[in-house]
């Protein structure tokens, strides 16, 4: 959350204190702020906003969102924010006014603490929990970033790419300015697995664009098609892989036409085609200038990548650590994740940093929440069993 929409919340939390210290300005404050009525509006717009953040692709630059939506309405999305709905005044704003509500029933709670009942008690830690939330969506808003850092196996760095908060868009250089870890971060080694394919090879379709005279790709068939056979009816076509195959090969079965005008042949393709493989390994068994069916090599489908780092620490001390996908790696608060990889190139890696301070206290929010919400459902059930008794 940029810093310009931080102070919205800032300032609607600063306000809900000090009118808490006025009782006859609180009591018409809470009153607003607890009417049924605002909490309705407040949670349809927080679900519209989530829905339109949902539906719109976030972070983008002015000519994708034009090539998508138009000059007038990306005008108007970049207005309200909306390739940045998360981080918009607007959506902090409602979100703010839900966590006001809260933090208005829980000041309001402790003025009678005398009145509150069991149950009450339990949902005011349901509203503890939001409030709890909202205050590490804050500290994360002011202290929270994104960067990225690019290793060659032997090399050692200590900066790294950090994402501004103003325009946090993907791609463009002018977006990240350099920072520094407090810790050296070495690649020892990076490992790519690949998927062991029982065919390497897949029957595809493709289709001539007329303006440009470019081959699009429309659709494939894979190694489970092939062995049962794939039959393009309006070609005529019909591709079979053979079970039975020569050595270090893979052996097709093709035939066209139909009747006396049935054409048949046998295609042997070798068996370890590399992932950049040469059009000589691709074979085309139909073009008529408009549609082209290809017999082509398949290039290896990666299962995993990983990075073992050597961690070196302010005091000296080292760490190694295996970075993975959904597995980071953390070191003095801050999160390394396995992002990426340079394409064709096995000895480099892209590691994401983050750094979120208020990850904690949002934590600690939910389970102030489900605990609130566990106990209200538990103590709800506890009373209409004991009215259920009383009625017997």
């Amino acid at each position: 959350m940029p810093i310009t929409t931080t102070y919205i919340a800032i300032a609607l939390l600063v306000v809900t204190l000090l009118v808490f210290v006025f009782p006859d300005l609180w009591k018409r404050y809470v009153r607003i702020i607890d009417a049924e009525r605002f909490l309705i509006v407040v949670n349809i717009a927080l679900a519209a906003w989530i829905v339109l953040g949902t539906l719109i692709i976030q972070h983008l630059s002015r000519e994708q969102y034009e090539a998508m939506y138009g000059k007038a309405l990306t005008d108007i999305l970049l207005f309200l924010e909306f390739d940045t709905i998360f981080h918009s005044k607007i959506f902090v704003f409602t979100l703010t006014c839900s966590g006001i509500s809260s933090l208005a029933k829980f000041l309001e709670a402790l003025r009678r603490p005398r009145q509150l009942g069991t149950l009450s008690w339990a949902a005011l830690l349901s509203h503890l929990g939001i409030i709890v939330i909202l205050l590490g969506t804050l500290v994360s808003s002011l202290g929270a970033f994104t960067g990225f850092m690019e290793l060659q196996e032997g090399q050692a760095k200590r900066h790294f790419l950090q994402m501004t908060k103003n325009n946090p868009t993907l791609g463009k250089v002018d977006n990240f300015e350099l920072r520094e870890l407090p810790f050296v971060v070495a690649l020892e080694d990076f490992q790519i697995g690949y998927y062991e394919e029982k065919s390497r090879y897949r029957l595809s379709w493709y289709e001539r664009d007329a303006p440009t005279g470019l081959y699009r790709f429309r659709k494939a068939w894979g190694q489970n098609a092939l062995e049962k056979g794939v039959h393009l009816e309006a070609l005529s076509l019909e591709v079979k892989k053979e079970r039975e195959s020569p050595p270090e090969s893979e052996q097709f079965f093709i035939s066209s036409g139909s009747g006396n005008n049935r054409k048949s042949a046998s295609i042997v393709l070798p068996h370890n085609p590399t992932p950049n493989s040469s059009k000589e390994e691709e074979h085309i068994l139909f073009n008529d200038g408009l549609i082209a069916v290809v017999l082509e090599a398949v290039e290896p489908q990666i299962r995993e990548y990983r990075s073992v780092v050597n961690i070196v620490d302010k005091n000296g001390h080292e760490h190694k650590k295996l970075i993975m996908v959904n597995h980071p790696a953390v070191q003095d608060g801050y999160w390394l994740h396995q992002f990426s990889y340079r394409k064709g190139d096995e000895t480099s890696t892209l590691l994401q940093i983050v750094y979120d301070p208020g990850w904690k206290i949002v934590l600690a929010g939910m389970v102030l929440l489900a605990l609130g919400i566990t106990a209200s459902c538990l103590f709800a059930l506890l009373q209409a069993e004991r009215k259920r008794r009383r009625e017997q």
